[in-house]
Order: structure tokens, then sequence, then C-alpha cells
């Protein structure tokens, strides 16, 4: 991506919805020219989303980022990749980068993507976990005195992150609210952290998910202590532990 972002060559970033494709042009931006301004057009706005483009070609962006093309419909595809052909026989041309979550052809039959040299796959978070270390630094306040203890990253990093970066970034949004400061522990993530379920659980599930995990976090690991404090048979704990894919 770095290389990419040095050529000035346009981009297709495609990745799972939340998995940190804007962040990851805002990065190459600053990277790239941190002095100028950089401007992201959505383009499942619909009609408006014409003018926002317009307004951001006018503008002294060195950056534009078409986010979700895939949901621009053919006409509008076409105004798009009129507008972006104009600009690039500019010079200095802009640096375009667009952002798609479609897995599929959607993109086949674009007039606007043939304005792209490259499409680069954006990984999920659960392939890349050894980033989230930094991925948390990046959104930590400058000084704040917060730190993780090696357990809690190692439920971090065991986490499979359904909602990608998106998910981690809110998560540690809610672990902040609750502990301002000092050393984060696993008993202050929320439970769903400590658990991989094989399927989608209903809502009493999860509610009996999380009342396992709260007494496994309580006693230690200790599964025994734990039985005895839910009150169930260590059987029953055991496959609970198992179906709901609990590690604490």
């Amino acid at each position: 991506m770095t290389s990419l972002a040095a050529t000035d060559a346009n981009v297709i970033l495609k990745g799972e919805p939340g998995s940190g494709k804007l962040t990851l042009v805002r990065g190459m931006h600053l990277y790239k020219n941190p002095q100028a301004p950089i401007v992201v057009v959505d383009c499942s706005a619909g009609k408006s989303a014409h003018e926002e483009l317009r307004t951001a070609l006018d503008s002294a962006a060195t950056t534009i980022v078409l986010r979700r093309i895939d949901r621009l419909d053919a006409s509008t595809d076409e105004l798009f990749a009129d507008l972006i052909s104009a600009d690039q026989h500019r010079y200095p041309a802009r640096w375009i980068v667009a952002t798609t979550s479609t897995d599929g052809d959607a993109l086949q039959n674009s007039a606007l993507a043939e304005h792209f040299i490259a499409t680069v796959e954006v990984p999920a978070l659960r392939h890349h976990p050894d980033d989230i270390p930094d991925i948390i630094r990046m959104h930590l306040a400058p000084h704040r005195e917060t730190a993780f203890s090696d357990d809690t990253m190692r439920t971090l990093k065991k986490y499979h992150w359904p909602g990608n970066v998106r998910e981690l970034v809110d998560t540690l949004k809610h672990v902040l609210r609750a502990k301002p400061a000092g050393t984060i522990a696993v008993a202050d993530l929320p439970s769903a952290l400590s658990s991989a379920p094989r399927r989608t659980m209903t809502a009493m599930e999860r509610a009996e998910r999380d009342a396992i995990v709260a007494a496994l976090r309580d006693s230690g690991g200790n599964r025994v202590a734990a039985a005895k404090l839910l009150g169930i048979a260590r059987s029953s704990l055991y496959r609970k532990i198992d179906t709901f894919g609990i590690h604490v």
C-alpha cells in the first residue's frame, strides 16, 4: 500500500465492513502529504454524491476517497467516471482511492472502475491480530495513562472480531468509559470477547454465556469453583463452555 501511495496510483480497497479501509487511506494520505486536505465522498448518498464529488474536485484536496463505490447506480457511475477522467488529465493529478465491501461482480461493468489500476484486499482483523496493539495505540489519546495486561491483550487477539477494526474501536471506547485510566484487565472487557461460538446465539444463550464468563473470571478460571457459583453440575458447565466457545 505504501508503494502505491508513493506512485500516486489510483487504487480500490476491498474488504469486509469495518475492516479499516478508510483508516488505511487516511494513514497513507498523511504519509504522502500531511499538510494537504483529504475529502471523503460517500457514494451511497444517492444524487447528492455527484455534487459532493464536484465540490471535492473544486477543493484543494490532494486525496479524494470514493467510499462504497459498489453502491453507485449505472447512471451515477458514468457521471463519476467523466468527472474523474477530466480531473486525471490535470497536473498534478489527485490521488483517487475507492473503497468497496463487495466480494462479487458489482464493479465488472463499472466505467468508474476503469480509472483504477489496482485492487488491494484489506484483510479482516481476525487475520492479523498481532496488529491489535498498534491499532489501540492509534486510538488512545496522547499521554493517556492506560495500559493493557498481557492476559487482556491475549484475549483481544483470540477474539474473532466479526465487526473488524470498527468493533475493536467501539470496544475500546466502551472499556475506557468504564475505566478511564490504569491497567485494563480481562474482567474489564465485555463478556463476548471471551467467547467464540460456532453459530449465532439467542438472547437467552448470550445471557447464559455472560453469566458463565463472569463466574469463571470471579473464580480465576477454576471451573469447579465456577460451577459452584452458578449452581450447576461440572459436566453441564463443561458442555456449555464447549458450546459457547468460552476461553477464560
